[in-house]
């Protein structure tokens, strides 16, 4: 078995005394890749934050990489959700990419040759060399997302978190995301927050259902039972086995 690189003891995070996650108990090892479904408000992004040291739990152990999540920090790349984006950001892809290094800078240093051969490995490894000085406020939504996702990769992570990178992109989009995030998989481990439960299911290794509580953490193979306890609503599951689910419209009281 691969070792542990998160784990997550009775987590807990309240804001104003309303909690957020509640007694979350979570592992993931080196190379998972986890997916993380739930609703709206369900405390998804809480949790990234929580393993990021970015949100101090209320109570509760956090432990990334055999240390304290803010240690920690540096080995992990993170894509935070984009509900919009200037188009008139007058940054080239690049400029963007190389961005994901300042952490390993002092203050006012340049980008060296370092810094522009890791940028340039991130976008070769997206497929998006080819764009690297194009104004990135002009991409489409789904070249947006593989720059971002450089940006997360120029650092050299061993853990990428992901939250919601493909709400803004069509069907054949996320699916190519999906493919190379997959692929990535193999050397680094992965963390995606996603409604695509259906196209997700085809990519990922396990799943954790989160809604506020940690509803399940295990294979994909999911009951309608666990999502309807995450979702608080009725699911119904399609040819299971195969990556397709959709929620059932609600009943109108």
């Amino acid at each position: 078995m691969s070792e542990e690189v998160i784990r997550l003891d009775d987590v807990w995070v309240q804001y104003n005394d309303v909690p957020i996650l509640e007694g979350i108990n979570l592992s993931v090892r080196n190379r998972d890749f986890l997916g993380i479904i739930g609703p709206n408000g369900g405390g998804k992004t809480t949790l990234l934050k929580v393993i990021l040291g970015l949100i101090t739990p209320t109570r509760g152990k956090v432990t990334v990489l055999g240390n304290e999540p803010k240690k920690s920090r540096k080995f992990i790349g993170y894509v935070p959700q984009i509900s919009q984006f200037d188009s008139e950001f007058p940054a080239t892809a690049l400029d963007v990419v190389l961005m994901g290094r300042l952490g390993r800078k002092k203050l006012l240093r340049k980008y060296d040759e370092e810094d522009k051969k890791a940028a340039y490995k991130a976008l070769e490894s997206v497929e998006m060399i080819e764009f690297k000085n194009h104004q990135v406020g002009k991409l489409s939504g789904g070249q947006l997302q593989r720059v971002l996702l450089a940006r997360a990769l120029a650092t050299n992570p061993k853990i990428l978190l992901l939250d919601e990178p493909t709400a803004s992109v069509d069907e054949p989009t996320k699916t190519d995301l999906y493919k190379l995030l997959k692929n990535m998989n193999r050397e680094i481990t992965v963390i995606l927050v996603s409604h695509d439960i259906g196209v997700m299911s085809a990519y990922v290794d396990k799943i954790a259902c989160l809604n506020r509580k940690l509803f399940y953490h295990g294979s994909k193979e999911i009951t309608a039972e666990t999502i309807e306890g995450t979702y608080r609503c009725p699911v119904e599951l399609i040819a299971h086995g195969v990556p397709h689910r959709v929620l059932r419209k609600h009943r109108k009281k």
